[in-house]
């Protein structure tokens, strides 16, 4: 959660998911490196949500990269989950992350997003760099 002037400006929820290895193409599996299992770890975004009157001023981006940086520390504690999954509930939050260029599309399932965990890694070690 991220609070400015006493107010909530947004939050996000984590939690552990499953993608089911059928509900990703064969060839997408190859390519993002997963492991062949039934279902594959993973961590869910459930929610990310800026208060309206804070849009616009790069909170929701300040907010996924938290839940970037979370999701990555319990797959490092855990070693459970290969990357973040996004279920974007509408085509602007669909948009708002993949202008980041980084989530992979479900094929059957458009509206979910996937982003492997060394991915995020690769791209919080680079900002850290900065």
């Amino acid at each position: 959660m991220l609070v400015a002037d006493d107010q909530i400006a947004g939050y996000y929820t984590l939690s552990s998911y499953g993608i089911r290895s059928d509900d990703l193409a064969q060839e997408q599996i190859k390519q993002l490196g997963l492991p062949r299992y039934n279902v594959i770890g993973a961590t869910l975004l459930g929610r990310l949500a800026v208060d309206g009157k804070f849009q616009g001023k790069g909170i929701g981006q300040i907010l996924l990269l938290d839940a970037m940086k979370k999701s990555l520390e319990g797959s490092r504690a855990v070693a459970a989950s290969t990357g973040l999954v996004v279920e974007a509930k509408n085509d602007k939050a669909h948009g708002f992350y993949r202008k980041f260029g980084f989530f992979a599309p479900f094929p059957d399932t458009p509206m979910r997003l996937f982003m492997r965990m060394e991915t995020i890694s690769a791209l919080l070690d680079g900002l850290l760099q900065q």
